[in-house]
C-alpha cells in the first residue's frame, strides 16, 4: 500500500514552517527564566485578580509577605512566594519584571541571571528587614510592621534594571532602564529620607545589581594577538 502523495504547496508550506519553528524553539530555550517567570506569575495573578475574594486575597497576601514574622517561622516559602504575588498593579508590575529578566538574559545567560536577581531579591529583603528590626527595637516603629504587607518582585526588578544600565546588551535596553529608575528616584529617595523599608530594599537591589553584576557578567574570550610573527603562548 502506498502513502498518498503530498501537495506540492503542502511541501512548501511545511519547508516554510520548520525554519520557524526550529527558531522560536531556541529563542524559548535561550529565554527560559523570563518566559518560566511570565507563566508562573502570569497564572498566580489570574488567579488573584479573578479566582480569589477580597478575603482569600488578603489572606494569599498575608502568607506570602517578607515581614519580620513570615521570615522568622519560614523565610524559604516567603521569600520564593512573595517574588510571584502582585499586590497591587498585577499586571504592569508584571509586565515590567519580564521586560527587566529579558534585557538580563540576553547579557547575561538564564543561569546567571536567574542567579543575579535570587541574590538581589533575598539580599535587598533580609537587609531591609533587618533594617525594620532595628527601628523596632529602637522604638522608633510600631511592632505591627513586624507583620507588614510586603509581596512583589520588585527587589528583583530593580536587580536587574542596575545590572542591566551599567552592563546591558545594548543602548536601547540601557536607556529604558535608565529611564524607567530616573522616573523612579523621587520616591526612592523621599521613602529612604523617610526610612522606608522597601526604599532601603530597592536600594540594597541596586547595590547588588551593580556589584554582583560586575563579577557575574559574561567575559569575551581573549583576544589572541594575530600579528604576523606572533604566537600565543600555550597555557
Amino acid at each position: 500500500m502506498t502513502e498518498p502523495r503530498r501537495h506540492p504547496d503542502e511541501s512548501a508550506k511545511a519547508a516554510a514552517i520548520r525554519p520557524e519553528l526550529a527558531r522560536w524553539a531556541r529563542y524559548l530555550r535561550a529565554h527560559w527564566l523570563p518566559i518560566g517567570f511570565l507563566l508562573l506569575a502570569g497564572i498566580v495573578s489570574a488567579v488573584q485578580e479573578w479566582g480569589l475574594g477580597p478575603g482569600a486575597r488578603a489572606v494569599l497576601v498575608d502568607w506570602s509577605s517578607t515581614n519580620l514574622n513570615n521570615l522568622r517561622g519560614r523565610p524559604i516559602e516567603a521569600l520564593v512566594a512573595s517574588a510571584f504575588v502582585f499586590e497591587p498593579e498585577l499586571w504592569s508590575r508584571l509586565a515590567i519584571a519580564v521586560l527587566a529578566l529579558l534585557a538580563l538574559v540576553d547579557r547575561f545567560g538564564n543561569l546567571r541571571a536567574g542567579l543575579l536577581v535570587g541574590a538581589g531579591h533575598v539580599l535587598a529583603t533580609g537587609v531591609s528587614q533587618a533594617f525594620l528590626a532595628t527601628r523596632i527595637a529602637a522604638g522608633r516603629a510600631p511592632h505591627t510592621l513586624a507583620a507588614m504587607a510586603d509581596v512583589g518582585p520588585s527587589y528583583l526588578v530593580y536587580t536587574a534594571l542596575s545590572a542591566v544600565v551599567l552592563y546591558g546588551p545594548g543602548r536601547g535596553p540601557r536607556a529604558l532602564a535608565l529611564l524607567y529608575l530616573l522616573v523612579n528616584a523621587p520616591d526612592l529617595v523621599d521613602g529612604f529620607t523617610d526610612e522606608d523599608v522597601t526604599a532601603v530594599g530597592h536600594l540594597t537591589a541596586l547595590l547588588v545589581g551593580a556589584l554582583l553584576g560586575a563579577y557575574a557578567r559574561p567575559r569575551p574570550p581573549a583576544a589572541q594577538d594575530r600579528r604576523p610573527g606572533v604566537t600565543n603562548p600555550v597555557s
